[in-house]
Protein backbone atom coordinates (compact mmCIF):
# COMPACT_ATOMS: atom_id res chain seq x y z
CA UNK A 1 0.00 0.00 0.00
CA UNK A 2 1.44 3.67 -0.97
CA UNK A 3 0.45 7.28 0.43
CA UNK A 4 2.73 9.80 -1.82
CA UNK A 5 2.35 13.28 -0.35
CA UNK A 6 4.25 16.21 -1.54
CA UNK A 7 4.02 20.17 -1.95
CA UNK A 8 4.42 21.73 -4.88
CA UNK A 9 5.17 25.74 -5.06
CA UNK A 10 3.00 26.72 -8.17
CA UNK A 11 0.04 28.81 -7.71
CA UNK A 12 -3.56 26.81 -8.53
CA UNK A 13 -5.28 26.94 -11.68
CA UNK A 14 -7.88 25.98 -12.99
CA UNK A 15 -8.58 23.52 -15.92
CA UNK A 16 -8.99 25.78 -19.25
CA UNK A 17 -11.06 25.01 -21.82
CA UNK A 18 -9.96 23.61 -25.24
CA UNK A 19 -10.32 26.66 -27.49
CA UNK A 20 -10.72 25.59 -31.61
CA UNK A 21 -9.10 27.26 -34.73
CA UNK A 22 -9.31 25.93 -38.04
CA UNK A 23 -11.30 23.08 -36.80
CA UNK A 24 -9.10 21.74 -34.40
CA UNK A 25 -9.25 21.78 -31.09
CA UNK A 26 -6.09 22.65 -29.01
CA UNK A 27 -5.06 23.31 -25.43
CA UNK A 28 -4.34 27.10 -24.55
CA UNK A 29 -0.47 27.97 -23.89
CA UNK A 30 -0.70 29.00 -20.69
CA UNK A 31 -2.52 25.65 -19.50
CA UNK A 32 0.25 23.91 -21.18
CA UNK A 33 2.99 25.91 -19.81
CA UNK A 34 0.72 25.41 -16.09
CA UNK A 35 0.73 21.78 -16.48
CA UNK A 36 4.36 21.55 -17.38
CA UNK A 37 5.45 23.72 -14.48
CA UNK A 38 3.68 21.57 -12.23
CA UNK A 39 4.96 18.10 -13.34
CA UNK A 40 8.35 19.35 -12.96
CA UNK A 41 7.67 19.23 -9.15
CA UNK A 42 5.91 16.55 -9.07
CA UNK A 43 8.31 14.36 -10.87
CA UNK A 44 10.83 14.24 -7.75
CA UNK A 45 8.29 12.51 -5.60
CA UNK A 46 6.93 10.49 -8.57
CA UNK A 47 7.08 6.25 -7.75
CA UNK A 48 9.90 3.92 -9.03
CA UNK A 49 6.66 2.04 -11.14
CA UNK A 50 3.42 3.29 -12.51
CA UNK A 51 0.83 3.27 -10.34
CA UNK A 52 -2.21 0.75 -11.03
CA UNK A 53 -5.43 0.15 -9.32
CA UNK A 54 -7.74 2.23 -7.78
CA UNK A 55 -6.43 5.99 -6.45
CA UNK A 56 -7.67 8.37 -4.23
CA UNK A 57 -6.06 12.27 -4.77
CA UNK A 58 -6.66 14.47 -1.86
CA UNK A 59 -5.28 18.24 -3.22
CA UNK A 60 -5.53 21.16 -0.88
CA UNK A 61 -4.93 24.01 -3.53
CA UNK A 62 -3.81 27.36 -1.98
CA UNK A 63 -4.43 30.21 -3.53
CA UNK A 64 -2.31 33.98 -3.32
CA UNK A 65 -4.69 36.21 -0.54
CA UNK A 66 -5.47 39.38 -2.22
CA UNK A 67 -5.07 42.84 -0.83
CA UNK A 68 -8.80 43.09 0.63
CA UNK A 69 -8.37 40.07 2.59
CA UNK A 70 -4.74 41.64 4.16
CA UNK A 71 -6.53 43.85 6.93
CA UNK A 72 -5.85 43.56 10.90
CA UNK A 73 -9.35 41.98 11.31
CA UNK A 74 -8.84 39.18 8.55
CA UNK A 75 -7.61 35.73 9.68
CA UNK A 76 -3.60 35.39 9.87
CA UNK A 77 -4.41 31.38 8.66
CA UNK A 78 -6.18 29.77 5.91
CA UNK A 79 -9.52 31.77 4.34
CA UNK A 80 -11.68 29.91 2.42
CA UNK A 81 -11.66 30.36 -1.58
CA UNK A 82 -15.05 30.42 -2.74
CA UNK A 83 -14.38 31.89 -5.83
CA UNK A 84 -13.33 30.66 -9.47
CA UNK A 85 -12.03 28.33 -10.28
CA UNK A 86 -14.32 25.46 -9.53
CA UNK A 87 -12.46 23.26 -7.14
CA UNK A 88 -12.99 20.09 -9.73
CA UNK A 89 -10.98 21.97 -12.45
CA UNK A 90 -8.30 22.59 -10.02
CA UNK A 91 -8.15 18.54 -9.64
CA UNK A 92 -8.81 18.24 -13.51
CA UNK A 93 -5.25 20.00 -14.43
CA UNK A 94 -3.75 18.19 -11.60
CA UNK A 95 -4.61 15.07 -12.96
CA UNK A 96 -3.89 15.64 -16.50
CA UNK A 97 -0.39 16.92 -15.59
CA UNK A 98 0.20 13.41 -13.67
CA UNK A 99 -1.34 11.93 -16.27
CA UNK A 100 0.73 13.12 -18.97
CA UNK A 101 3.85 12.14 -16.64
CA UNK A 102 3.18 8.78 -16.00
CA UNK A 103 2.34 8.55 -13.12
CA UNK A 104 -0.48 6.55 -13.64
CA UNK A 105 -2.03 4.74 -16.86
CA UNK A 106 -5.18 7.15 -16.88
CA UNK A 107 -6.35 9.56 -14.75
CA UNK A 108 -9.68 7.24 -14.30
CA UNK A 109 -8.02 5.21 -11.98
CA UNK A 110 -8.76 7.62 -8.94
CA UNK A 111 -11.82 6.94 -7.87
CA UNK A 112 -11.76 9.12 -5.32
CA UNK A 113 -11.58 12.95 -5.01
CA UNK A 114 -11.25 15.64 -2.44
CA UNK A 115 -10.88 19.30 -3.34
CA UNK A 116 -10.21 22.17 -0.72
CA UNK A 117 -9.29 25.60 -1.77
CA UNK A 118 -8.09 28.52 0.59
CA UNK A 119 -6.27 31.93 0.33
CA UNK A 120 -2.42 31.78 1.70
CA UNK A 121 -1.96 32.54 5.26
CA UNK A 122 -0.88 36.51 5.88
CA UNK A 123 2.80 35.39 6.44
CA UNK A 124 2.49 31.98 5.10
CA UNK A 125 4.93 30.48 2.36
CA UNK A 126 3.02 31.64 -0.88
CA UNK A 127 0.51 29.44 -2.99
CA UNK A 128 0.94 26.39 -3.21
CA UNK A 129 -0.90 22.85 -3.90
CA UNK A 130 -0.30 19.90 -1.08
CA UNK A 131 -0.83 16.79 -2.78
CA UNK A 132 -1.68 13.29 -1.49
CA UNK A 133 -1.91 10.70 -3.34
CA UNK A 134 -3.34 6.94 -1.88
CA UNK A 135 -4.21 3.59 -2.88
CA UNK A 136 -7.27 2.52 -2.49
CA UNK A 137 -8.44 -0.81 -1.68
CA UNK A 138 -11.58 -2.68 -2.14
CA UNK A 139 -14.43 -2.42 0.50
CA UNK A 140 -15.39 1.11 0.77
CA UNK A 141 -15.28 3.50 3.75
CA UNK A 142 -12.17 1.90 5.20
CA UNK A 143 -9.83 3.86 3.00
CA UNK A 144 -10.03 7.46 4.46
Amino acid sequence: MFDISFVAPVAPKGKSRHRTANGRAYTPSDQVRWEQQFALFAAQHRPEQILTGALGLYVTAVFPRPKRLRRKKDSENFIFHTSKPDADNVCKSICDALNDTGWWRDDSQVAFMSCTKYYEEKEGPGPRLIIRIVELVDGGADNQ
